[in-house]
């Protein structure tokens, strides 16, 4: 698995780029960075969540520890839904590109171990405040239940001007927006399904002051 990171044209529909993405067998591109933005003298970066325990059957961000500017938010599951196992976790993700900047992203444990997953993250051109992000598994084997609260993607983000910005998922269990995916067990060559009664908050804010 390798983390991904660039900027290109928005792809849709995102259920088409899951699909060849968790039928390939390799990880997502490697690419060059949003504009990297210079931080002012003695700045310092935060990143603050509401610190509430998750809900069952929920997608929430928490922020991990500060790297200097750079300010990992983990993209967490919690308990999906009785008998869904899921195959792909599809973000679109906004945030203020005037405070900060995407930088990476890495696949964590809830769809499965390094090998079995790709992940892949890209800022939508002509946007450089939104980020499509997926991460799925390989092939076309079966799919993950995730019980307790796991790490699904972790997106790094890049502090660098005073202000602050609050994230949010767009197009909430759309195919095209943010969702988990599942197969259909009656045809699993049949397109990914977005997995019914999940909710999503991300619930984090990144300042620089």
């Amino acid at each position: 698995m390798k983390k991904a990171r660039g900027s290109r044209r928005r792809l849709a529909p995102i259920v088409a780029l899951v699909a060849a993405l968790v039928a390939s067998c390799g990880g997502g591109d490697e690419g060059d960075g949003v504009g990297s933005l210079p931080p002012p003298p003695t700045f310092q970066a935060a990143c603050a969540d509401s610190g509430a325990v998750p809900a069952a059957a929920s997608v929430t961000g928490r922020c991990a520890a500060l790297s200097g500017v750079i300010a990992p938010v983990e993209i967490v599951i919690t308990d999906t839904p009785p008998g869904e196992e899921i195959i792909s976790a599809v973000l679109d993700v906004t945030f203020n590109p005037l405070v900060a900047s995407f930088d990476s992203c890495s696949a964590g444990p809830a769809l499965g171990s390094a090998g079995e997953l790709t992940v892949q993250c890209d800022v939508v051109a002509g946007n450089s405040g939104e980020l499509l992000a997926v991460v799925g598994r390989l092939g076309t084997g079966p799919g993950r239940a995730v019980a307790g609260t796991q790490v699904v993607l972790t997106l790094n983000f890049r502090v660098a001007r005073v202000g602050s910005s609050p994230l949010g998922f767009l197009g909430i269990n759309t195919p095209n927006g943010t969702a988990l995916l599942r197969r259909d067990p009656a045809d699993p060559t049949a397109p990914l399904q977005v997995v019914a009664g999940v909710t999503f908050d991300a619930d984090v804010t990144l300042t620089g002051s």
